[in-house]
């Protein structure tokens, strides 16, 4: 999990232990020292015994915090910004300008398109597709070389840099250039340099030109800057009326060279319209091409109605088709058409009555009465009948079928003569239909090429122009630029931005812890405590002895000694069962001060009246000696290799409450010795005699040492922390480590917090002010009253 994804988190106790299973659906029970703690959330990363991390967005006030952090640096660009625009502000060249405002029509003769095409042009995509043209003309090289040649600017001295006296940078490059050797020079044609010459004076008055269009109007703003405001009133004005007379130039040209080529199409066109008319009429000779143009209607009009007439007789045939079809089927009696027929619908009812009746006498007469043969027999006789009848309409379909079949297979056969009579009649006509469209396409474009003929000739002899000068330019009196308090606003806006951006850059790019936030962030567990820089004195006397692995009993109302304390009562009231017996300083790295802490610590604690045994169990570079002011020849290791007893490594600090146990001759195996069962004997009897243990350890990273002590020691781990210096995923990597090795990690404690930044300026105020007394009232043999001790300090191991 990357640092990124602990950003905006913080730390929230909840009931319950994590590590409890609650997978039976029971409630969370309190387990270990840090029960009162639990995960919000499943998936929350935890650490020791249950802080979790929930989600925080990021308060105003952090980045208020942030701004006033890096102050220096959004102060530093913001000056630097400003300074370089009063400077430009101050030195550059004033510069002048004059503007004029044209009025351009887009209703000039339009020599291209015909009048009946008019209609068919986008009007508003025409119209700025004019205007984009005119715009462009306004800044052409062809319009600035007529503007140079009307008023000799290659005679003036800001254009032309020979007529100007030399400067300092011209002199400083003949100067550059006569030191390096001399070299064969370039010889150009005088027309060559001339060129290049008037193309230089060209780009020089581009530059200096503005066309501005108008909104929603037929305006331009011409405008052009110089360093003279006469100079630049004289350039505008010679633009304006060249772009004028370049326009009108354009417009006769164009005149001229349309009427002659309108010329040669009129004559080209006239031929062919001639051409086509002769042949048109010798094709139409001896055919009589209006009948074949009525009957050619008339064919077409029987071709339809042939194809209607076959498509009914078609559904007719299908129609029929289904009737026959179903007539020769088993269930014909149940066809509509022939239920519905009157006569067999009378002699059903006929054989329906007379085999009632029979019925009847049957039920009172033998087979041989008289009346029950003779109904017998007319029932018979109407059953035959129905047959015969049911057949006869049978029949009747069938015929019907077979005539509809008839009668279409005729109109197709028809309606293919026809449609073969209509082919051949197209044929004839197709040539004809060619040429006379032929005829009409030539005297239409001879039409239109006359008519545009004469309209270029009146626009030929009338020299209008759609372009108006409206506004004419004028002298400037006001310089255009520099603008002092615009350069200077720009440059304070430029200059907070930028330094804000270089802020930002920084902070990113800073890795480090800086803030208990911080901590939490990166590590996610509890910062306990964020001791500041130990503050030194300034009492010659008492600087002589004073060390910052005892400045909670040097300089006990120091801000240093009170976050000291602080510390002390967070791990008072860390957990409900109390401060552990054995608890157990590392850091990620070395250099962080963790020494110097635990020192001071096992000096808060002896002050409260506490028995503390200080523990030195770096074996590889051992340092509490030196704090301790003792010797190194036993200690730790001498008792491990069984080369020393517990009281002859047992050595009093000479603090009351506070004993020591250096390290001792460093082992080439310190982690085989941390790991024997000697080292949990060495602590059961410590535990026994004193309150609390306080084991000094070697960094977690990188070796096994911490991980095998934590193990055997059990009891708290603490972890210090240096601000500004221990980089983020560090202090993560760290922390993740010691939970894999199942230590139970209490908190942080974060070193060296510098008490200028916004951040941290709490810690400095608090606990030097907060209580009527700061760095120069110091008790207990401290610097004289009045004084103020200087920062530095602390320890690096």
């Amino acid at each position: 999990m990357s640092n990124d994804d602990n950003e905006g988190r913080e730390l929230a106790p909840r009931g319950g232990d994590p590590r409890a299973d609650n997978r039976s659906g029971g409630a969370l029970e309190p387990a270990g020292p840090w029960q009162g703690y639990a995960p919000a959330t499943p998936d929350a990363f935890r650490y020791g015994e249950g802080y979790m991390v929930v989600e925080e967005e990021v308060s105003f006030r952090q980045y208020l915090d942030f701004l006033f952090r890096r102050k220096w640096t959004i102060g530093a660009a913001t000056a630097f910004c400003v300074v370089a625009a009063l400077v430009y502000s101050l030195a550059a060249t004033p510069t002048f300008r004059s503007r004029t405002v044209l009025q351009i029509q887009p209703n000039g003769p339009n020599i291209v398109e015909f009048a009946n095409l008019e209609q068919n042009i986008n009007q508003v995509q025409a119209y700025k597709d004019f205007f984009q043209t005119q715009y462009s003309v306004l800044s052409s090289r062809a319009l600035a070389s007529r503007t140079i040649k009307q008023l000799e600017l290659d005679k003036e001295p800001l254009f032309n840099p020979a007529l100007q006296p030399p400067g300092v940078v011209a002199n400083v490059k003949d100067w550059v250039v006569g030191l390096l050797p001399a070299g064969e020079e370039e010889v150009l044609d005088p027309a060559a340099e001339a060129d290049k010459a008037h193309q230089k004076l060209i780009n020089l008055l581009l530059d200096n030109v503005r066309v501005i269009p108008g909104e929603d109007s037929y305006l331009v703003e011409l405008a052009y800057i110089a360093d003279g405001p006469e100079l630049a009133q004289r350039i505008v004005s010679t633009m304006a009326r060249q772009y004028v007379e370049l326009t009108m130039d354009q417009s006769i040209d164009s005149a001229a060279t349309a009427k002659a080529f309108i010329e040669q199409q009129l004559g080209i066109t006239k031929g062919r319209l001639e051409e086509s008319e002769v042949a048109l009429q010798a094709f139409a000779r001896g055919k009589d091409i209006y009948a074949i143009e009525e009957e050619g209607k008339v064919l077409h009009d029987r071709l339809d109605d042939l194809s209607k007439r076959v498509t009914q007789a078609e559904a007719e045939r299908i129609e029929a088709e289904a009737l026959n079809a179903q007539a020769k089927s088993a269930i014909h009696a149940s066809m509509q058409g022939i239920i519905d027929n009157p006569l067999l619908k009378t002699l059903k009812d006929q054989l329906s009555e007379a085999q009632s009746q029979l019925a009847l006498l049957r039920q009172t007469f033998s087979e041989e009465f008289p009346q029950v043969r003779q109904l017998g027999a007319k029932v018979a006789s109407l059953q035959a009948q129905v047959r015969d009848t049911e057949s006869g309409l049978v029949r009747s379909l069938e015929a019907a079928y077979q005539s509809a079949v008839q009668r279409e297979r005729d109109l197709r056969k028809a309606l293919a003569d026809h449609e073969s009579e209509v082919g051949n009649f197209e044929a004839e006509s197709v040539t004809f239909n060619i040429m006379k469209r032929d005829i009409d396409t030539n005297r239409q474009l001879y039409d239109n090429l006359l008519a545009r003929y004469k309209q270029v000739e009146v626009a030929g002899a009338l020299r209008a122009s759609n372009i108006t000068v409206l506004d004419k330019a004028e002298v400037p009196i006001r310089k255009y630029r520099p603008l002092l308090a615009l350069n200077l606003a720009l440059a304070l806006a430029l200059g907070i931005f930028g330094g804000v951006g270089v802020a930002v850059s920084q902070e990113y790019l800073d890795d480090t812890v800086k803030t208990p936030d911080d901590v939490e962030k990166a590590a996610r567990l509890p910062t306990l405590a964020a001791v500041p820089v130990f503050a030194v004195p300034d009492d010659p006397a008492l600087l002589a002895t004073y060390t910052p692995d005892r400045q909670v009993a040097l300089l006990p109302t120091s801000p240093g000694a009170e976050a000291i304390r602080t510390l002390r009562a967070a791990l008072l009231m860390a957990a409900s069962g109390g401060l552990p017996h054995r608890l157990l300083v590392t850091s990620s790295g070395p250099g962080e001060g963790k020494t110097c802490l635990t020192t001071n610590l096992a000096l808060a604690f002896a002050q409260m009246g506490r028995r503390v045994l200080l523990m030195d169990c770096d074996l590889r570079k051992p340092r509490v000696h030196g704090a301790a002011g003792l010797d190194n020849t036993r200690g730790t290791s001498s008792y491990l290799t069984g080369n020393a007893s517990l009281q002859d490594i047992i050595r009093p600090s000479g603090h009351p409450n506070l004993d020591v146990i250096t390290a001792g001759p460093v082992a080439p195996n310190p982690v085989d010795l941390l790991g024997s069962p000697m080292l949990g004997e060495l602590l059961d009897a410590l535990e026994k005699r004193y309150d609390l243990v306080l084991l000094d350890a070697p960094p977690t990273l990188g070796f096994a040492d911490v991980p095998t002590l934590a193990n055997r020691a059990g009891g708290g781990c603490l972890v210090v922390a240096q601000a500004g210096s221990t980089p983020r995923h560090v202090l993560k990597h760290a922390a993740e480590y010691l939970l894999r090795m199942q230590s139970k990690v209490l908190g942080v404690v974060l070193n060296k917090v510098s008490t200028r930044g916004s951040s941290y300026s709490y810690y400095g105020g608090y606990y030097g002010h907060s209580y009527g007394y700061g760095y120069g009232h110091v008790p207990y043999g401290g610097p004289a009253e009045g004084k103020t001790p200087r920062l530095g300090g602390g320890a690096d191991a």
